[in-house]
């Protein structure tokens, strides 16, 4: 009897073992890793290992876009979760590929009669049903499986996007407050000089209330872009998963913006082919309608057992066969399960139309949000900042000739630098969409390879120059390629639409403890002079 139980037992787990199935030992990280580099991003070779030197090194030195993205993959903690969830997905991959334990039954009866022995009985089956639908249960098992891995590439891509865009916020922001600095410093002397005129009897109270007011505004607006410079650098720190104590910083400058962007119908292509999401989708309407298939295919199969079972009666006659059990499908033909598998075919197909839509239409709106931004930083060189520029240096020589004073070139000074800032802030916006215009496509851009290195320009120059002849003169202001305005009676004409100029790469300006641009020294020039604080009494009345 025991040998027959055995030989049973031996029958089912070799039946078990046939249909096991297993997931690599990474968990189908490496998987993952080969997806991630068609993108173009580079995930860690080993993901448990210990990175802390690597993290050292990287935040040794000034930090770039894709060093922020280096350090969010080896230390968020979302990129342990991810891995995490897709663990869950490789251990129903396993659970699918094995069949259920068998039952074993026993039972036990005495009899009143003397003369009879006590009747007992063992039996031991097995869910058929489970055997047949194995094979659909491990398929669905894996596709699920490759849905984790796409869904897991799709978290890593929005994290490297957030990780960009706020490397681009903070790397912008510092770059404003320091402008924001140097306005506030050209602002504030200013004011000072304004005090002077004002003690001279040559400034009325209102103009130097003015100056004043302005000055104030200018170190509000100073201090407000600081505060924003440390809260782009706080985000950036949490996603990049940093203590708050951590020390690094952002590379001097943005890089330059490129010359010409992606062809739009290639770049729909490529969302269509590499969107980790949108392809997840697909293997869900695959998967759906291959479930519909097996439904129909089985509607009418209940539970069904097979077994053996023996028994030894009262007159101790001994029995041994196999058994059957099964649902007759009289009151339930599998209506319900048809009904729903078509109903979830149907919800995955309009899902995947609607994500085929958001897909088409975010690169569409990235697109057109990045050209805008090109379009605008293209006026701004051309256009805005020469002829700011050319104001410059026409105020420059009518305050040489005493033919408007000093104060009028201070505030066209800081109309040139808020041209500047206007500009610095436009090149941020446009690698802010720069990073949503491959996020949208779900892959690097064919043109990222032309990204350049931040480049690092000479600093805006505000402290006057004495030419020997009691004539203050400013510096060249900002090296801006193919804007040199110095000597010229007219701001040079835009570039032609099609021929435009190359695109000045803007630097990190640094604050300045001088004096800036029209300021006058304690050793004042004599009355009369450009910058003194008793000029000739047609320039201020009271």
């Amino acid at each position: 009897m025991f040998l027959l139980f055995k030989r049973g037992l031996v029958a089912v787990a070799a039946a078990s073992l046939a249909a096991c199935a297993s997931i690599p030992q990474d968990r189908g990280y490496g998987d993952v890793r080969n997806l991630a580099a068609e993108r173009g991003q580079t995930l860690p070779d080993d993901v448990a290992a210990d990175r802390s030197a690597l993290l050292t090194e990287i935040l040794a030195k000034p930090l770039t876009a894709p060093d922020a993205v280096r350090v969010a993959f080896i230390n968020n903690p979302r990129t342990r979760g991810e891995y995490a969830r897709l663990g869950l997905s490789g251990a129903e991959v396993i659970q699918a590929g094995r069949l259920s334990n068998p039952t074993f039954s026993a039972g036990w009866q005495s009899s009143t009669l003397a003369v009879d022995v006590s009747r007992y009985d063992f039996g031991m089956s097995q869910n058929f049903a489970e055997l047949l639908l194995l094979p659909a249960r491990l398929r669905f098992s894996k596709g699920e499986f490759e849905r984790a891995k796409l869904d897991t590439i799709q978290a890593l891509m929005d994290l490297a996007a957030q990780v960009q865009s706020a490397y681009f916020a903070a790397a912008g922001a510092k770059q404003v407050a320091a402008m924001r600095s140097t306005i506030a410093t050209a602002a504030g002397a200013a004011a000072e000089l304004s005090s002077r005129f004002k003690a001279a009897g040559n400034f009325t109270a209102l103009e130097l209330a003015i100056d004043q007011a302005g000055a104030s505004q200018a170190r509000l607006d100073q201090e407000q872009a600081e505060a924003e410079a440390t809260r782009a650098e706080n985000v950036l720190n949490e996603l990049m998963g940093l203590a708050p104590d951590a020390q690094w910083e952002v590379a001097a400058a943005l890089p330059k913006p490129l010359d010409q962007e992606d062809d739009l119908d290639a770049l729909q292509k490529l969302a269509a082919l590499r969107r980790a999401d949108l392809e997840s989708d697909r293997r869900a309407v695959a998967l759906l309608e291959d479930s519909l298939g097996v439904a129909r295919s089985y509607r009418l199969l209940g539970s069904v057992d097979v077994g053996v079972h023996y028994e030894r009666d009262t007159d101790r006659n001994r029995l041994l066969g196999p058994s059957l059990s099964l649902q007759l499908p009289i009151f339930n033909q599998g209506q319900a399960p048809m009904l729903r598998a078509n109903a979830l075919l149907e919800a995955a197909h309009a899902d995947l139309r609607a994500k085929e839509l958001e897909v088409s239409n975010g690169v569409q709106a990235a697109y057109d949000r990045l050209t805008a931004t090109r379009k605008r930083l293209d006026r701004l060189a051309t256009e805005t900042i020469p002829l700011r520029e050319a104001i410059v240096a026409r105020t420059q020589e009518r305050v040489n000739y005493m033919l408007v004073g000093v104060f009028d070139l201070l505030r066209a000074r800081q109309d040139e630098y808020s041209a500047y800032q206007q500009y610095l802030e436009t090149v941020r916006d446009y690698w802010q969409f720069r990073v949503d215009l491959p996020h949208a496509v779900g892959s690097n851009l064919p043109s990222d390879r032309l990204v350049g290195e931040p480049v690092v320009a000479p600093e805006f120059p505000i402290e006057p120059k004495d030419d020997g002849m009691g004539h203050m003169h400013h510096g060249g202001g900002m090296s801006m390629p193919g804007m040199d305005m110095g000597g010229t009676d007219q701001a040079p004409p835009p570039a032609a639409p099609h021929a435009p100029k190359p695109m000045p790469s803007l630097p990190a300006p640094k604050p300045h403890h001088h004096e800036p641009s029209g300021a006058v020294s304690p050793d004042a020039p004599s009355a009369g002079a450009p910058g003194s604080p008793n000029p000739p009494e047609h320039h201020h009345g009271d």
